[in-house]
């Protein structure tokens, strides 16, 4: 537990054993609804962790949601700083493990795909982003670039990938396009299939990617082996090639 301006705010951390050397980090926001424990025991990040050696933080929402901006639910409407609250938390989880500075990360579900946006447009520490199943609600003309990574299901209408008009008004093509602008990327490649996902990548300055996959049939969840696609070993494949700067 941490105090956070006059509110206190909790987190989840797992650190896989044996690790002494500074350590990669990723944060893991949940959707709306959600908590940290669940998104912890569903998400298999702590596996891929054990394998990969890093750190894994899962913030706690309030009211069991983040202020993505117009999303979601009373963190929102109260307007509740949830950027500072989560850099709070890195800082309260580096006080005790060793962190690498240059490897920490952000990924999220829905809402918390939305606040993982949202870090990324108002803050500079963390090397790439995953965005899942969320989009942006937040002006992001601050931005800084960095390599991201979405991953969407064509069949989600509770978070459209082609937008809609009440939240999520921009599509994802159209807030990775102007993503790849300020990252200055090249075009995007051709898609490649591999059954039912479907991903277009662009190579950027600095050794930076843009990219979405897509999942055929899936709906607002986050994809597994089962549809076709393991989103957290491929975030993590995707972080780990993407140090600051990178």
């Amino acid at each position: 537990m941490i105090s956070v301006g006059n509110t206190q705010r909790s987190y989840r951390v797992y650190r896989p054993q044996g690790i002494t050397a500074a350590a990669p980090l990723v944060m893991v926001f949940h959707g709306y609804t959600w908590n940290a424990a669940r998104t912890e025991d569903t998400f298999g990040w702590n596996k891929v962790a054990d394998a990969q050696r890093f750190i894994v933080l899962y913030p706690e929402g309030l009211n069991q949601g983040f202020n993505a901006g117009g999303c979601c639910g009373i963190s929102s409407d109260t307007h509740v700083d949830d950027v500072s609250a989560a850099l709070a938390m890195v800082d309260d989880v580096a006080k005790t493990i060793a962190l690498d500075t240059d490897r920490l990360f952000v990924t999220g579900f829905s809402n918390g795909g939305a606040m993982t946006y949202r870090m990324a447009c108002e803050t500079d520490r963390f090397a790439a982003f995953g965005p899942v199943a969320g989009g942006l609600v937040v002006d992001c003309k601050d931005g800084k670039p960095a390599s991201i990574l979405h991953l969407h299901g064509l069949a989600d209408t509770d978070v459209p990938v082609v937008g809609d008009s009440r939240i999520w008004r921009t599509p994802v093509d159209q807030v990775l396009a102007d993503w790849r602008t300020r990252d200055d990327c090249a075009a995007p490649g051709a898609p490649t299939t591999s059954g039912t996902s479907h991903r277009v990548t662009a190579t950027c300055a600095a050794g930076r990617e843009v990219g979405l996959i897509t999942i055929d049939g899936l709906r607002h969840a986050w994809p597994t082996a089962a549809d076709g696609l393991d989103a957290t070993s491929t975030l993590w494949a995707f972080f780990a090639k993407h140090p600051r700067g990178h």
